[in-house]
């Protein structure tokens, strides 16, 4: 069954395009990661399936209901920067309204993981630092067990160790608790172990949503002299090429066979990180900034 549907969905603001024509079948029980560039669409789909906005055309479904339908918001959760808890409230208090309001929340679980992150129950809100915040929303989030999870950058504001250490407690309860978790994130190459499917958004465009099981080996990359290359690409879906230096290509392509047919070339499957990299890469690159202005110098 798909957790979420999208069809054909539009959504502008004040006459800019924010998605175009947007279809997405995500299937349930997955851990979803959500790339793009800012300002890509990431958190204006994000925001639809959550019913904070509507499309202005199309359709858009959570298990087959509406999202702004009261069983989508019910089995549901946002985590998100302006995520809002009450200001008077302390971390313990918020935690109690949270296992109160969420079926599959355990404080068996919660307790001792907000323990160990150090939080003080009897601190309030506003007395945490943006990391210490960002890290509270995404507990929180995490320990609703919401059969539809979703998660706006919620890596942003934590250092290196503590990130690790929130990735390793969300894989552990979602294989405790299974349910759809889509999570945005700049961190691709810190997360892609975590995902089990991978969405790339593009100018409000879906250009990709693949397992990743499948995109580990589906696009290669190769350099070689040109020459050869060129008559071996010929009729392929080059996504990304480049010569890197005088009469030498380095081309990008999807590819579903071996690769001992490039025997000849250096050749490499891309990781999950360089796929996304390619494909939201603008053409030419910064080398031809540099190449473009060294020209036109004039020290006299």
């Amino acid at each position: 069954m798909n957790a979420i549907s999208f069809e054909n969905v539009n959504k502008s603001f004040h006459r800019q395009s924010a998605l175009i024509d947007f279809n997405l079948q995500i299937p349930e029980n997955t851990i979803v990661g959500v790339a793009g560039r800012n300002g890509a669409g990431k958190t204006t789909m994000l925001e639809i399936i959550s019913g904070l906005q509507t499309p202005s055309s199309g359709r858009a479904a959570v298990y087959g209901f509406p999202v702004t339908s009261l069983e989508v918001q019910s089995n549901s959760i946002f985590v998100e920067e302006n995520m809002a808890f009450p200001a008077h409230f302390t971390l313990g208090e918020i935690l109690a309204a949270g296992a109160e309001q969420y079926t599959f929340w355990e404080n068996a679980v919660a307790l001792p993981l907000f323990q160990y992150f150090e939080f003080k129950m009897s601190a309030k809100i506003e007395q945490l630092s943006k990391g210490q915040k960002r890290l509270f929303q995404a507990l929180f989030g995490l320990c609703t067990r919401a059969p539809l999870t979703l998660m706006d950058e919620p890596l942003e504001g934590m250092d290196e160790t503590i990130r690790k250490d929130f990735m390793e407690a969300l894989l552990k309860d979602y294989i405790q608790k299974p349910r759809t978790i889509l999570i945005s994130s700049h961190h691709l190459k810190e997360i892609e172990n975590l995902l089990e499917y991978l969405l790339i958004i593009e100018n409000g465009h879906n250009i990709l949503f693949s397992s990743i099981e499948d995109l580990r080996h589906s696009v290669l990359e190769i350099t070689g002299p040109i020459a050869e290359l060129q008559q071996l690409l010929t009729g392929r879906e080059i996504i990304f090429e480049e010569e890197i230096s005088p009469g030498i290509l380095k081309a990008v392509f999807y590819y579903s066979g071996s690769k001992d047919k490039f025997s000849s070339f250096h050749c490499t499957w891309s990781s999950i990180s360089d796929i996304y990299t390619y494909l939201v890469k603008k053409k030419g690159g910064i080398r031809d900034v540099y190449h473009s202005t060294s020209s036109q110098r004039n020290y006299s």
